[in-house]
């Protein structure tokens, strides 16, 4: 079902690691831009398509994965490639198999990736203060002013 929102991938159903693939399982097509959340409602979905219009990004720029309480490490998502920027709304990093804690609300470089380590959508689509935080300091830094493109550089 195409509803407008671009294809979310789940952490239970789509292995990223090609030597994990079964018969089930699909690679992910590559893309520059990373979002992992939680999983959404119909309202954050909406909400989280407006962040990503008002931040100048079309759905070809990324990828989405929806995590429920399991995990899916971080290095099986890392050896598809090509992705530069993760966006991580609320995701623990306890879900990825990562140990390190990124503190939420700030950019940071982290496994050789920009991550913007966000509360979840659902807080910030609550919150007045994480919204304006979220905007100011996160999405519009990042890809508006492109304050942060020297971090993305090889």
């Amino acid at each position: 079902m195409n509803d407008g929102f671009p294809q979310i991938f789940s952490n239970q159903l789509y292995a990223i690691d090609e030597a994990a693939a079964g018969e089930n399982s699909k690679k992910l097509p590559q893309k520059p831009i990373l979002i992992l959340v939680t999983e959404m409602s119909n309202s954050e979905k909406t909400f989280l398509l407006k962040m990503m219009g008002a931040s100048k990004l079309e759905a070809e720029q990324y990828h989405i994965i929806e995590f429920g309480e399991s995990a899916l490490p971080f290095r099986q998502i890392q050896n598809n490639g090509a992705f530069k920027i993760v966006i991580n709304f609320g995701v623990r990093m306890s879900q990825l198999c990562i140990t390190a804690q990124l503190p939420v609300g700030h950019v940071q470089r982290f496994s050789e990736k920009l991550w913007l380590a966000m509360p979840t959508l659902s807080e910030i689509e609550k919150n007045e203060t994480y919204k304006k935080h979220v905007w100011s300091q996160m999405l519009k830094p990042v890809f508006i002013e492109k304050k942060y493109q020297h971090f993305l550089k090889k």
